[in-house]
């Protein structure tokens, strides 16, 4: 019901968390702080189904993910 998502290392820059379905639909959006190792998104009430988590941050780092809820 809950998703945790932990940096690697503590953040350098400010930055954003964007959750998409597969056709593009933002479902969840963050925004993150420097210096944040993770942050928590409820996902209880999201239909099944496969999202995409990307990172971004203001010194040119991001990445996606996979998400699949069940």
């Amino acid at each position: 019901d809950l998703l945790q998502i932990r940096f690697d290392e503590d953040l350098s820059a400010d930055g954003s968390v964007e959750i998409l379905t597969t056709t593009g639909t933002a479902m969840k959006s963050l925004l993150i702080s420097k210096g944040s190792t993770s942050t928590t998104v409820d996902v209880c009430d999201w239909p099944t189904g496969v999202y995409f988590i990307h990172y971004k941050d203001g010194s040119g780092r991001n990445g996606v993910q996979k998400l699949v809820v069940e």
